[in-house]
């Protein structure tokens, strides 16, 4: 199945381009998408699946846009 990935701020470094469409096999989840992509499963991120934010455990579905910030800290 295919999904949208966008990636955002620092989490570019993972890929080429900002706006990706992955081929992932059914009952993926959040964690096997970042694994697919590279992304370390201890790198602190916002992510955020069709406009709501997600736990890594999710599933995800066809058409799926998955958004993946940094959590950035500040003061």
């Amino acid at each position: 199945m295919k999904v949208n990935v966008r990636l955002f701020a620092s989490i570019r470094k993972y890929s080429d381009k900002r706006n990706l469409e992955i081929d992932i096999q059914e009952h993926s989840t959040v964690g096997d998408l970042l694994s697919k992509l590279g992304i370390p499963q201890n790198e602190p991120l916002l992510v955020i699946v069709n406009e709501y934010t997600q736990r890594k455990n999710t599933l995800l579905k066809e058409g799926d846009t998955i958004s993946i910030f940094p959590i950035i800290a500040g003061g």
